[in-house]
């Protein structure tokens, strides 16, 4: 019988501001190898972490923030940031294809008519390909000695692909990747409720069943941008071919985050 991988812990610290700030730490990657806690967090918005969330932040040793946010988003939402914090700004946002992660600034009218499912499949299968701010996000993990945060608006879309990318490097499966990714259902949970209570009077109910398409984290995305990966000649080829990342470059990774 196949097992679930374990669950990794939800955070370094129970943050008060928190969005579904994450540790990929504990997730089974290559040769039954594990990745390292403390050194790779995955995160939405960090706009509301408390002066008690920033100071152990601090005291992790977090020092790269990589936002994934387009730059008008995070001008509106600036993050809250901790002493000893070096921050980037890389939208992650497909570039001319049609496609946005940035839902909330999506009309009524716009939502009504929208087929959601496609609108996230078209999204999913776009956001890995030749996409600057994970080839950034990879060269900074391969360079920096401290740990990494990488975060978009919720943690879901450009950053759910991101942690695809990053555990496909670690060597993990598919499996462990999905259950990633879905657990992003229950830990955006409290957020999402308050969005969608925000917007119930502004959306009739079709806007609405939309919108909550678009803010689900469903296996059906993550396996479209997983099987847009594959389609440019599997994995090792495509972390080859967009980062540099070759077996010995890999297996550097490997050493660096797996335990």
């Amino acid at each position: 019988m196949n097992q679930q991988p374990p669950a990794p812990s939800l955070s370094v610290a129970p943050l008060e501001g928190g969005v579904n700030f994450r540790d990929l730490g504990g997730l089974p990657a290559a040769d039954g190898r594990r990745v390292r806690p403390g050194l790779l967090f995955r995160s939405g918005s960090l706009a509301h972490l408390t002066p008690a969330d920033r100071d152990h932040l601090a005291a992790a040793r977090l020092t790269r923030v990589l936002d994934f946010r387009d730059a008008d988003e995070a001008a509106r939402e600036p993050g809250a940031l901790w002493d000893g914090a070096r921050y980037e700004n890389i939208p992650a946002n497909p570039v001319g294809r049609g496609v946005s992660a940035t839902i909330d600034e999506f009309s009524p009218a716009f939502l009504a008519r929208l087929d959601p499912r496609k609108f996230m499949r078209d999204l999913y299968r776009e956001l890995p390909l030749e996409n600057r701010a994970y080839r950034r996000l990879m060269a900074v993990i391969q360079k920096t000695d401290t740990a990494t945060v990488f975060h978009c608006a919720v943690g879901k879309d450009r950053t759910g692909v991101a942690a695809a990318v990053v555990l496909l490097a670690l060597g993990a499966g598919r499996a462990t990747i999905i259950a990633d990714y879905t657990r992003t259902e229950q830990t955006l949970a409290p957020h999402r409720e308050r969005v969608q209570t925000a917007l119930a009077g502004e959306l009739d109910g079709l806007a609405m069943e939309h919108m909550r398409v678009l803010m689900a984290a469903r296996e059906e995305f993550i396996a479209v941008a997983l099987n847009s990966i594959e389609s440019r000649g599997g994995a090792d080829a495509w972390l080859a071919a967009e980062f540099g990342l070759d077996a010995p470059a890999r297996a550097a990774l490997q050493a660096k985050y797996l335990e």
